[in-house]
């Protein structure tokens, strides 16, 4: 999956962190905006509602450009291109295979 074309690889274009808080906790965060960053603050009086385990999920997301500025731009993440590898493998290629013989 690493190659496209060859000796081509596939750039990590940032990417993203969902952490789910329980509900009601939403209304209590304060969200700041701190160099790129986003920094979560619940009031310490509400720590008994938190969990210790946090359920938290981490996206990468691969390719070039700015979709916004530039339609051509592929901005995808892992799921997104195991889509398009299967696709290609099990429907484009397989419709080709006599010129492959």
């Amino acid at each position: 999956m690493c190659n496209l074309d060859k000796h081509r690889r596939i750039p990590a274009n940032g990417g993203e962190i969902l952490v789910h808080l329980p509900q009601g906790m939403t209304k209590l965060a304060t969200i700041e905006n701190l160099d790129d960053c986003l920094l979560v603050s619940i009031p310490i009086a509400h720590k008994d509602k938190l969990q210790l385990d946090p359920r938290i999920t981490v996206t990468v997301n691969f390719g070039g450009g700015d979709p916004v500025i530039d339609p051509d731009a592929l901005v995808e993440n892992r799921d997104g291109l195991w889509e398009i590898y299967n696709f290609v493998g099990d429907k484009v290629l397989p419709r080709f295979v006599r010129f492959f013989a």
